[in-house]
């Protein structure tokens, strides 16, 4: 009786394995049609990078294997070189109360006032947040003593906006080319200013 069970299993058995046989090829070839899909749309973006025709005119001759880009890298340096030699010489100079912080949006330093009503308010904010100070060199209570500059691609409008509105604030400019450095206390005098 038993052997009667399991020949009635055995159509099913071979049912199963069937169905997953199929399933398991159609899976098999939708990864097959997927990598392909990728590898057309990364030769593609590196033809049109690099200014050759698209898929569908002939291959170069020597086809280079197309590898998956990063989405995201990390910077080589969190400073560049000028601003890497500005940085230490901000550090030997200041006293070991003050803190630099480097790359400060200019919207952390200074706010627009409350006599400017909405609209205009924040366009100015929006404005504000825009740009950014190479360096700003706070006291030990994180009050703004000074922002540095170092002289690279701003515009001359992006540094008009920036000396008007840190003169407004009450904050110390200072524009600092990294191929004329000042010697320490000169950067001293220039961070605190003729009084200290």
């Amino acid at each position: 009786m038993l052997i009667y069970y399991l020949l009635a299993l055995v159509p099913f058995a071979l049912l199963g394995y069937v169905l997953w046989a199929y399933h398991h090829k159609a899976a098999e070839k939708e990864a097959a049609r997927q990598d392909r899909l990728v590898l057309l749309i990364g030769e593609t973006q590196r033809n049109v990078s690099q200014g050759e025709p698209e898929a569908g005119t002939a291959p170069p001759a020597e086809a280079v294997p197309v590898r998956k880009r990063p989405a995201w890298v990390a910077r080589e340096r969190f400073l560049s070189q000028p601003e890497a030699v500005v940085y230490y010489l901000l550090k030997t100079a200041l006293r070991r109360d003050h803190e630099i912080y480097v790359h400060v949006a200019l919207a952390a330093v200074v706010t627009v006032g409350e006599t400017i009503p909405g609209f205009e308010r924040e366009q100015r904010l929006r404005r504000l947040a825009q740009h950014k100070l190479s360096f700003v060199v706070c006291d030990k209570s994180l009050h703004v003593v000074a922002a540095l500059e170092v002289n690279q691609e701003s515009t001359a409008s992006e540094q008009e906006l920036k000396a008007e509105c840190l003169k407004n604030a009450g904050i110390r400019l200072i524009q600092v080319d990294p191929t004329a450095l000042p010697p320490r206390d000169a950067i001293r005098a220039l961070i605190y200013g003729e009084d200290r």
